[in-house]
């Protein structure tokens, strides 16, 4: 994992509940983004778990995140 995502990552599981919801607004994230960043992290459901759900594949869900933590990155 490059290491801003990793900072992103980070910097979520470390946040209040009212930080989390700042970062997720201020990043604009895309609705399905802020779905699976919030099953992800909220929730620690694995990447596997959440395609299932979702009906999708592990690769849409790992580049949903990765563009969710490199948006969450650059504020």
């Amino acid at each position: 994992m490059k290491p801003n995502r990793k900072l992103a990552r980070q910097r979520l599981k470390d946040s209040t509940r009212g930080e989390y919801e700042k970062l997720i607004y201020s990043a604009k994230l895309t609705p399905r983004q802020e779905q699976i960043i919030n099953l992800h992290i909220l929730r620690d459901c694995s990447i596997c778990k959440i395609a299932l759900s979702l009906s999708c594949c592990e690769s849409v869900i790992k580049n949903e995140i990765a563009r969710a933590y490199d948006k969450i990155a650059f504020l």
